[in-house]
């Protein structure tokens, strides 16, 4: 009785932490009251939907117009994502105007002839702002991260053949425009441009073989790399840019962030590139290029409001993002074990409070640790393998987004080689320790009466967990987003792609609970609970935390990407994964430990970790009157990763027989 109250208590202590994590963003978010965030859906002047997040300041009106900066995430990213890069313009008296490009998020998903419209809709959005009347028009900026950088040179470039609005860019880790089909050029004339690149980059800032000047995302993604993004400042696309589109043939080498500037007669352009000493997706989080991003603009677009102190909101804003994080997953767990305690259709699906397990033997501590370093190597493997086959640049009619094969593809290899090690290990001890390993087989096998009503509470749960995450941002607007990952809202037309995903990512954290919990439950990581919980869920995480060791650690010694074979993002494919993995399977853990039920962490954690996949990554749609394709090997692996998962439970299941014949 004392313990189902004490889950009660921190149930209501968890929707505390939901509300203040809530409160808090918006109260940041908002400048304390003085922004005025706005969601929009418009339909673009490229006839397709565009959503955008506009974060108004006091000072913008139809007296006093503001300059505005359209602000453009990376690929397989969203607007949410830039709101401190946006939250802080406005700060500062800037209306900025976050965006999802065509494709991601929740704008119009278009096909491959259609995907590249207006600069992925960032020049649709430009048009936009450009028409609202609290906004000066002679001060219309671009800022992009990533493929949002390649976005507003696309927009770029149809500005100047119409409106001739955008005035400034700020490019985040992203080349600006090189060449041309006739060698180096200057698109940019009388505007003030800035790059920052950071020296361990994947995607940009390196000379390409055969390069043809075609500006496009694609385009020289699989091209041999000709020098290291660390040399970038001394390559003659970086000097040409800092020379205005001049070959920079036996010139004097321009530094690292000096502003160089050029008379164009009526006006003065300026170019400047400013190194640090980050990798790639590092500048979601960086306080040192959102500094830099705001000097650029205070040098070039002296703040409305005379702000010019440094960044002062987003350390607030994560604070609470992460303290809502946070009661999300407790709500998850206190609430499972609240409503299984209370609930007589659910009654049956408390298993019991599990016992740490004493391991003794020197030959099990040893199988379990070779069990550890086989399966880091094993993800090692596994990614090399996945990028050899260029994974990521690969889609049919159905799987239409490379992130809907290359995290379920990784997981789901990883979830085979987890049951084939849990079901070996069983096997092994079961000769020397028979009652203690059926008892852990036990676990496993708790009947799929019980695994279906699993399934079924943590639907439940799981609609309870986004009513509290659609409230908060339809009542305050806020996402519970923390640096790269968060539980965050998503349109129906995801759904189905969500479900495409799940079999495989449920499947991998099914099998992680099997191994760490319902026959790993034991003292090899030690016998207070909190120290084991950790630790397993460490470990959980360690593979992929080892490939990013591996990824950055040779780039930061050798100056050069290893690549993995043919892909040379392998560590941006799986940057999000150790901390997702770490939090989802500690979540599997705790819940275990309050219900004895594996299953219900396993299916809450798949359908998460899916929702995440899919919520705001880009997919492209089939063209009209293509036909139906499909992955018969895809398909053939998916089967095949269900089939090691049934041939483990004949196991158990003749093993049980065994004991009780």
């Amino acid at each position: 009785m004392r313990e189902k109250q004490t889950n009660i208590r921190w149930l209501l202590i968890a929707l505390v932490l939901c509300l203040a994590g809530a409160v808090g963003e918006k109260v940041f978010e908002s400048n304390w009251g003085h922004t005025e965030k706005k969601e929009l859906h418009i339909v673009s002047e490229s006839g397709y939907s565009l959503a955008m997040n506009a974060f108004i300041p006091d000072n913008a009106g139809p007296e006093t117009k503001a300059p505005a900066v359209v602000v453009v995430h990376g690929g397989n990213d969203d607007k949410d994502l830039m709101t401190r890069y946006a939250m802080e313009l406005a700060r500062r008296g800037y209306v900025a105007v976050a965006i999802d490009m065509y494709g991601h998020g929740d704008s119009q998903e278009l096909p491959d002839s259609q995907w590249l419209t207006a600069g992925r809709g960032t020049y649709d959005a430009v048009k936009e702002v450009a028409g609202w009347p609290f906004v000066d028009t002679d001060q219309i900026s671009l800022m992009g991260y990533s493929r949002g950088g390649k976005a507003c040179g696309e927009a770029l470039e149809m500005d100047n053949e119409t409106l001739n609005v955008v005035k400034n860019i700020y490019l985040l880790y992203s080349d600006p425009i090189y060449k041309n089909s006739e060698g180096f050029t200057d698109v940019y004339g009388a505007r003030n441009v800035a790059v920052i690149a950071d020296l361990y980059d994947e995607f940009f800032f390196t000379e390409k073989a055969d390069n043809t000047g075609v500006y496009s995302n694609d385009t020289n993604r699989f091209m041999a790399t000709l020098t290291s993004p660390v040399d970038y400042l001394s390559t003659p696309s970086a000097q040409s840019f800092l020379y205005f589109g001049e070959d920079p043939a036996g010139k004097e080498l321009r530094a690292d962030g000096v502003v160089y500037e050029k008379d164009y007669g009526q006006k003065t352009g300026s170019r400047s590139i400013r190194m640090i000493n980050q990798d790639h997706m590092s500048g979601h989080y960086s306080a040192a290029c959102l500094n830099d991003m705001l000097d650029f603009f205070q040098r070039v677009v002296p703040s409305p409001l005379g702000v010019t102190s440094g960044a002062g909101l987003w350390a607030g804003y994560d604070f609470f993002a992460f303290v809502g994080m946070t009661g999300l997953i407790m709500f998850l767990i206190y609430s499972a074990a609240v409503i299984a305690e209370h609930s007589r259709f659910f009654g049956d699906l408390v298993l019991g409070k599990p016992e740490i397990a004493v391991i003794d033997r020197k030959q099990d501590r040893i199988w379990h640790w070779c069990g550890v370093a086989a399966g880091i190597l094993f993800t090692i493997f596994i990614i090399w393998g996945v990028n050899k086959l260029k994974l990521s640049s690969w889609h049919d009619t159905v799987l239409r987004s490379a992130r809907f094969v290359y995290v379920p593809v990784i997981c789901g290899l990883g979830a085979v080689f987890t049951l084939v090690v849990s079901t070996v290990t069983c096997y092994k001890q079961r000769k020397k320790e028979p009652e203690s390993v059926n008892e852990a087989m036990g676990r496993v096998m708790i009947g799929w009466k019980k695994v279906l009503k699993s399934a079924l509470l943590a639907a439940i749960l799981i609609t309870m967990f986004y009513i509290i995450v659609f409230g908060a941002k339809y009542f305050l607007g806020i996402t519970y987003k923390f640096t790269l990952w968060g539980f965050q809202t998503f349109s129906a037309k995801r759904l189905k792609h969500v479900i495409l995903v799940l079999p495989m990512l449920t499947l991998f954290y099914v099998a992680a609970a099997m191994n760490n919990d319902g026959l790993g439950y034991t003292s090899i990581l030690g016998k207070n609970r909190t120290v084991n919980a950790v630790l397993a869920s460490f470990l959980g995480a360690l593979p992929m935390l080892a490939v990013m060791v591996y990824f950055y650690g040779s780039f930061r010694i050798t100056g050069w990407n290893p690549m993995f074979g043919g892909n040379a993002a392998a560590g941006a494919s799986v940057y999000t994964l150790p901390m997702i993995v770490f939090v989802m399977v500690l979540l599997c853990r705790k819940i275990f430990e309050k219900t004895g039920n594996l299953y219900l962490g396993g299916f809450i954690a798949g359908f998460l970790t899916s929702v995440m996949t899919c919520s705001v990554c880009e997919i492209r749609i089939p063209e009209p009157g293509e036909p139906f394709t499909i992955s018969w090997l895809i398909l053939g692996f998916v089967l095949f990763a269900y089939g090691v998962l049934a041939a483990c439970m004949i196991y158990f299941r003749q093993c049980l027989r065994e004991r009780k014949d």
